[in-house]
């Protein structure tokens, strides 16, 4: 996922999660997972996916050249009333 520069900062981003997340729920699916750079590093990425609930699943090198670290997050049905 990725929002343009000239979009940020309007939690964008957090909305299109926030829709992810209830489609995957919808669906069954209980864990999300994403990579973020980090060669080149994106420290602003990383930092909005800590603030998610991501945490560390491990890293990997790319064909590229780029470095990524793996990030999940599980996810909890909303309560019902």
């Amino acid at each position: 996922m990725a929002v343009a520069p000239e979009a940020r900062r309007r939690g964008l981003a957090r909305l299109l999660y926030a829709a992810l997340e209830a489609d995957a729920l919808a669906d069954g699916i209980s864990t999300l997972c994403c990579e973020v750079n980090t060669v080149p590093a994106n420290p602003a990425s990383l930092a909005f996916h800590a603030d998610l609930g991501f945490r560390g699943a491990g890293s990997l090198a790319t064909r590229d050249g780029r470095r990524v670290t793996l990030l999940v997050r599980d996810l909890v049905p909303a309560a019902t009333p």
